[in-house]
This record gives C-alpha cells, sequence and structure tokens, in this order.
C-alpha cells in the first residue's frame, strides 16, 4: 500500500517541485510576474483542495480503492492535456487536479508514512537530472507527455490495493486452565455471539411483544435500531453510537425461580418494563418535538451526510487551523525558493546543487526520524511542531544571508525541517482523529487549505513584486507558521492550567473529607 502511495507523489509531485525548470521558457514567452505565476500556482492548489470535503464523503461511501482509482485517472488525464496546451488559460485549467495520499494503517502508521514519503524524496533528487535529459530531445510538450505516461502506472497499482483485514490470520482464543465452570462460561458466550449473527432485523414501523414466545422486539418513532451485539462486545466500540431500539430475546433466560415454567414472572416484569418504557418515551418526544422547517432539515441531511459534527470538537479546530495556517506558508515557500536562490546571484549549477543537498538531507531525515519517534513514542504534533520552528529560523537566515557557506548551511538546515515537516503533516490529523473520521477531517482540510490558497496566496507573490526581493516575502511566510506554533503552544499551556485546576480541586476535596472524618 506504501508502495502505491509512494508511486503516486513519485509519478505526481515532479510536475509540481521542477515547475520552473520545465516552464522556464514559457514564463517568458507569457511574459508572467510573480504575481501572477503565485496566483495561478495557488488557483491550481485551491480547485484541487477544494474538492476534498466531497473526496471525503466519497471516500466513505465508496473506500480508498476505487477512488484511488478515479484520481490515478484525473491525473494522468491532466498532465496529459497540460503536454499539449499552448495558453495559460487552458493551462490553469487542466493542471488543477491532484491526487490524495490514503491511509491503510492503524498501528506502525509513522514508520509506513515515514517510508512511503522517503520513496517520494527521491523525486527532488531523480527527476530534475531526468527533466533535463528529456528536454534535451525533446521539448516541454514532449517531456509532460513522458510524464503523463509515468503516472499511469498508477492505475494498475490502485487495483492491486486491498484492506489489510482481507490478509490478517484468524487467532482462535486460548482458554485458561481455569476449571469446567469457566471453559462452559465462554463456550455459553460464543454460542451467544454466534446466535446474535442470525437474528434478522424486525420489520420496519413494526412493534410486537410475544410473552409466551419469550421475545421482545420493538424501534423507535424514526426506524432506527439499537445497538449492535457484535460491536457492544468489543469489536468496534470506537465508532459513533445512534439512537436504537432494543432487541432482547427471553427465550434464552432461565428464571432462576422457575426453572421449567414458560411463563415466568421475569418475562412478565420484562414486558411490562419494556412497553412502559417505550411508551413513556414515545409520549415525552411528541411533546418536545417540534415540526422542522424544510432548511433545517436541508441543513440536517448536510451535516449527516459530510459527518460536519466534527467541527464541535475545539480541540480539532485548533489542529485545524493550526495546520492550514502551516501548510499554507509551506507550500508558497516551496514555489518561491529556487529564485530565493537565483536572486542572490547564483548560476544554474549552483541553484541546482543547492536543491539537490536539500532533498538529500530530505530524503535521509524522512527515512531516519520515524524510526527513532515511533521508538520513543513522540506526538506527531510536536514533531510537526519542531519541524516548522525549524523550517522558519532557516527562512530568516536565508532571507538576510547571501554569501556561499551561510547559504549552504541554512539550505542544509532547511532540508531537516522539510524532512520532519513532511513525515508528520500526514499524521497529525490522524494522531487525534479515530480513522473512521479520518476522510471527513481530511476533506475539511482540503477544504480549508484551497480557500486560503485563494485569499492568502497571490498577496506573496504581490510582495515580491512591488518590494523587489524576497526578504518581505519570506518573513511573511514566518508569521504563518509562527501563527500555527503558537496557537498549539497556547493550548498545550490552557490543557496543563486545567488539569493543575482539577488536581487541586480533587486534592481539596480529599482533605475537606479527611478533617470531617478526623473531626467526627
Amino acid at each position: 500500500h506504501f508502495l502505491f502511495t509512494a508511486h503516486t507523489q513519485f509519478s505526481t509531485v515532479p510536475i509540481i517541485q521542477n515547475f520552473g525548470l520545465i516552464y522556464k521558457e514559457k514564463f517568458e514567452e507569457w511574459n508572467i510576474s510573480q504575481a501572477e505565476y503565485s496566483f495561478m500556482r495557488n488557483l491550481e492548489f485551491a480547485i484541487s483542495s477544494c474538492t476534498g470535503l466531497i473526496s471525503g464523503a466519497l471516500l466513505r461511501k465508496f473506500g480508498f480503492r476505487k477512488i484511488s482509482f478515479i484520481g490515478g485517472c484525473l491525473s494522468t488525464i491532466s498532465i496529459l492535456a497540460t503536454s499539449q496546451v499552448t495558453t495559460i488559460g487552458a493551462f490553469t485549467g487542466f493542471y488543477a487536479l491532484i491526487g490524495a495520499i490514503n491511509t491503510y494503517f492503524k498501528k506502525k502508521r509513522g514508520i509506513a508514512t515515514g517510508f512511503a514519503w522517503t520513496i517520494t524524496g527521491l523525486s527532488p533528487v531523480l527527476m530534475p537530472q531526468l527533466i533535463s535529459l528529456l528536454l534535451g530531445y525533446t521539448d516541454v510538450h514532449g517531456t509532460v507527455l513522458i510524464m503523463a505516461g509515468i503516472a499511469l502506472h498508477s492505475l494498475p497499482m490502485a487495483l492491486l490495493l486491498q484492506p489489510v483485514k482481507w490478509h490478517g490470520k484468524w487467532i482462535e482464543p486460548e482458554v485458561e486452565d481455569g476449571g469446567d465452570e469457566e471453559a462452559e462460561t465462554n463456550e455459553e458466550q460464543q454460542s451467544f455471539l454466534e446466535g446474535q449473527k442470525e437474528i434478522e432485523k424486525p420489520p420496519t414501523n413494526e412493534k410486537m411483544a410475544s410473552i409466551k414466545g419469550g421475545q421482545v422486539e420493538g424501534e423507535d418513532e424514526e426506524g432506527n435500531y439499537i445497538v449492535d451485539p457484535q460491536s457492544t462486545f468489543g469489536l468496534d466500540l470506537g465508532g459513533s453510537i445512534s439512537r436504537h431500539s432494543s432487541r432482547l430475546s427471553l427465550g434464552s433466560i432461565t428464571c432462576p425461580h422457575h426453572r421449567k415454567s414458560e411463563h415466568c414472572k421475569c418475562r412478565d416484569d420484562s414486558k411490562s418494563l419494556e412497553i412502559t418504557s417505550e411508551s413513556k418515551d414515545s409520549k415525552e418526544e411528541s411533546e418536545n418535538e417540534a415540526p422542522k422547517s424544510i432548511w433545517k432539515r436541508m441543513i440536517s441531511v448536510i451535516v449527516d451526510f459530510f459527518d460536519l459534527t466534527i467541527l464541535k470538537d475545539p480541540k480539532f479546530i485548533i489542529i485545524f487551523v493550526g495546520m492550514t495556517l502551516a501548510f499554507a506558508a509551506e507550500v508558497n515557500f516551496v514555489l518561491f525558493f529556487p529564485f530565493v536562490y537565483a536572486e542572490y546571484g547564483y548560476e544554474k549549477s549552483k541553484v541546482a546543487l543547492f536543491m539537490s543537498i536539500l532533498a538529500l538531507v530530505d530524503l535521509v531525515t524522512r527515512f531516519t526520524v520515524p524510526l527513532v519517534t515511533d521508538k520513543m513514542k513522540l506526538d506527531p504534533k510536536l514533531c510537526y511542531a519542531v519541524g516548522m520552528t525549524v523550517l522558519a529560523t532557516g527562512r530568516i537566515v536565508l532571507a538576510h544571508a547571501d554569501d556561499y557557506n551561510t547559504v549552504l548551511a541554512a539550505t542544509i538546515w532547511l532540508g531537516f525541517g522539510k524532512g520532519l515537516r513532511t513525515v508528520f503533516m500526514a499524521l497529525v490529523i490522524p494522531s487525534y482523529v479515530p480513522l473512521d473520521r479520518l476522510p471527513t477531517a481530511s476533506g475539511l482540510q482540503q477544504l480549508a487549505n484551497g480557500v486560503v490558497f485563494l485569499t492568502i496566496g497571490p498577496i506573496f507573490g504581490y510582495l515580491r513584486d512591488i518590494t523587489g526581493n524576497y526578504t518581505l516575502l519570506l518573513h511573511c511566510i514566518n508569521i504563518l507558521s509562527f501563527t500555527a506554533v503558537s496557537l498549539w503552544v497556547l493550548e498545550y499551556l490552557v490543557e496543563c492550567c486545567g488539569e493543575k485546576c482539577r488536581k487541586k480541586e480533587e486534592n481539596g476535596m480529599k482533605l475537606t473529607v479527611v478533617q470531617e472524618s478526623a473531626n467526627v
């Protein structure tokens, strides 16, 4: 699975990373300024990111393999069409398609993502040389056409994706030597669980209570059924719980006082309790339930379909905002940092050397850091914040120093920060959000990224045009990164203060109880 992810990123990311290398002559032919270039690239990211919300819903509906196949088709078609366009409008329209990375690992997710992004990290090392070689034999259109052929390999790889549970091994539970009573109890529990699988759902809008048959069935006014017995017994306790009615089979319950009776008092009590409870709940709901307007119903349908209830979590909102600001900062830095080297007067060979060194340090970091952090059990959000801080400090140095040794040291430092940021960027939200709600969270994140790209992204290119250098641009990018880190630090401090206050209250209550006991 991680090989598919790595190949997808390896085949689609190069055209993003080597955009200036491929279309440098086209920029001069079209007379594109830095503001226009920034707007075009941010529009590309915005369009692809704004599809995130519907992508999350589609992932939950159709699964990862089908959506991965469709994404591979769209990516290949977009690169293929881009290879033949000659105008900036058509170029911007066809190029604004991108694929998504999918998560198939509940455990060891950090190592898997690290290896996937490590293979992806070979792209900035190898692809510039390949692109330069292709440009020597063919033109821009032929080069991009060959890259579309490379991206086409993602389709058969998507077909090979399979859920991990298909290849899992069923482990028979071992019964410890605890006597015949314990073994008998385990057999009864197993037979009960197997019996639950054979129970069919009761008919819709039907309520009945059978006393002599020993079975009570029912459903609420919404027609929902209560708890899935299999999930109740520990197969999946992390899912959302909705309103259901109960289905209780009393035929298998033995009354301790009337073991041979077909009509015992236990069943009478159970029946009366069930009917009384349903009548009371139904009466309260009918009194309190007000007729909903059509707008409220539409909003309710949208919220349920896109699973927007996740926005009620304030901690998720803080992570969400921080990730959006940080991602916008890093993407815009990637767009401009080759031009920063060129502005300092370095030749193409030196610029290529700096980019290769940055890519190599990034690659080594991606390979080694996940192994270390997985053993140390470090929080992905903490590691991501450290990566953003490293990148911000490197940009500060790069904005005010232009000598060779300083720029080389800043490049190595930026490569280390880029590796940290890249690996843990894909782990911050999954480490907090349950896997079943991850498509929704990722979709919302991409949608927010698209909005920020459209509103903030073009400003960076405009700053370069009005100032004539990249110093102010780099500092503005750092403001976004430091804002994200500050939000997370503030959240951590608030949590620590709240925990300390709770401990003080608990200790005070315990002290009061001890004093009262002593007085008595």
